[in-house]
């Protein structure tokens, strides 16, 4: 993922300079104590694929600034802006896009999944956020040439153009 709430994993090349890898990302679980880890996961020795636990803390945003002044040449306000755009306009979900967020819907729908994103019910409402966001007020998901908007998105893209790395 390469978004606000993701890493991100740059690979860059210039005339000047050989190919620069680089990844910005740090696992949330790395702020829980040992015990507190192991209480979220229980008796699994894996941290789960879904739910608030396998979350990194957000190095995207802090990597395009740092790509940006060192590779860039445009103010990042510029660069963020048909993203704001896409974002509080909408977009026509592709076709691609539409038969990926069946099977997702699908799969966080089932009870193994949902378990494991509420951490077996101790975080109840763990799904809700996305669900508003990612789905249709229904509950059902976007179909090929539906309006895709994500006005928060758009104004957390707007702050961060405009306040930079560290708005609020």
């Amino acid at each position: 993922m390469n978004g606000i709430g993701g890493d991100c994993l740059s690979q860059v090349g210039t005339q000047k300079l050989k190919v620069v890898w680089t990844q910005w990302k740090w696992a949330f679980f790395f702020f829980l104590s040992l015990e507190e880890m192991l209480e979220r996961v229980g008796e699994s020795p894996f941290i789960p694929e879904y739910g608030p636990l396998p979350v990194s803390v957000p190095g995207a945003v802090d990597a395009w600034f740092e790509l940006n002044a060192r590779f860039g040449s445009k103010p990042m306000h510029e660069l963020l802006q048909r993203a704001i755009e896409y974002a509080e306009d909408g977009h026509a979900i592709h076709e691609v896009i539409a038969s990926d967020m069946i099977i997702q819907k699908n799969i966080f729908e089932s009870p193994e999944t949902m378990a494991e994103i509420t951490s077996n019910g101790k975080f109840p409402n763990a799904f809700d956020e996305f669900k508003r966001v990612f789905f249709k007020e229904d509950g059902e998901a976007y179909a090929a040439g539906d309006v895709f908007r994500n006005p928060d998105l758009g104004g957390a893209l707007r702050a961060i153009a405009n306040g930079g790395r560290d708005s609020r």
